[in-house]
């Protein structure tokens, strides 16, 4: 009798962060039900498994400030407005941490529902950088912006380790990379694999016309959060409203989840999108994710 091969073929469970919002005015639509949602996986219609307001789901917020010298004035003016998001955005069921970096990355507050414990050890890192351990492998780094390897490690070391929840990621940086050992399309496959949704703030200490390194800076900030279904921001001298809309969007999305029809192409990027049967909503979500 000959024996048969069998062959398993794992169905991967998709999770989406999905931000609903009214196309012409921009207003957070906060009563999208399951049935206002469609998905589709490369094309192919997917069943949606799981739904839930984000509300209902705890975060886990990972915040990376960039330290090096083009933005080493940013804490200490905008210190309040910091702590002020913070104290808004986390509930009870909610943590962050925060890492920090110039040309290399540290861990300078472990998960923390602390909104005070976040922005003290913010102040004590600028003082003594060194005293914080490193996040990511010990290498040398010749120049002092490591933007990419900031969000990498963030991404693979603390938020892609948490087990259950919403992940997002909160930047502070002008963008500009001299210093990573990881690129940006890493960083892109790192969060959309783990439903990070990243937004950026993006700061500049001189006024004036931006240099190529800075334009390109941005357009990477934007490029990252339109894939993961975040948002960009260009900081200004009163960042409140930005982190108004940040909050806002990090308590007011839906949790989606369906389990991919598709169990072939290892290896491959399968595209999705999701579309509102509601009309007039315009929905905000990454772009899709890479088979592992």
């Amino acid at each position: 009798m000959q024996s048969q091969t069998v062959i398993r073929t794992e169905v991967r469970l998709v999770n989406l962060t999905v931000t609903a919002a009214d196309a012409s005015t921009g207003k957070l639509i906060a009563d999208l039900a399951r049935e206002d949602l469609e998905i589709l996986e490369d094309g192919t219609p997917q069943k949606i498994e799981y739904f839930s307001r984000s509300a209902d789901v705890e975060l886990s917020l990972g915040l990376v400030m960039d330290v090096s010298g083009s933005q080493e004035k940013f804490f200490d003016r905008h210190r309040r407005d910091i702590q002020a998001f913070l104290r808004s955005t986390l509930g009870q069921q909610d943590r962050a941490m925060l890492a920090g970096f110039a040309n290399s990355v540290r861990l300078v507050q472990d998960f923390t529902g602390s909104s005070e414990a976040i922005v003290r050890s913010a102040g004590e890192y600028r003082k003594h950088p060194s005293e914080y351990p490193l996040l990511g492998p010990r290498i040398r780094r010749d120049l002092g912006s490591a933007v990419y390897d900031g969000m990498y490690h963030t991404i693979a070391e603390k938020l892609a380790q948490v087990e259950r929840g919403r992940r997002a990621l909160l930047l502070f940086s002008d963008g500009e990379d001299n210093a990573s050992a990881h690129h940006m399309m890493e960083v892109l496959e790192a969060a959309q694999d783990s439903d990070v949704v990243i937004f950026g703030v993006h700061y500049l200490e001189e006024k004036g016309p931006s240099s190529g390194r800075n334009v390109y800076g941005r357009s990477v900030m934007r490029r990252l959060a339109a894939d993961t279904g975040g948002e960009y921001f260009e900081a200004t001298d009163d960042l409140r409203e930005a982190f108004r809309k940040i909050g806002a969007q990090l308590r007011g999305s839906y949790q989606v989840a369906y389990r991919s029809s598709n169990t072939e192409r290892p290896g491959a990027f399968r595209n999705v999108t999701v579309s509102s049967k509601r009309p007039g909503v315009r929905l905000r979500h990454r772009s899709g994710y890479f088979v592992k």
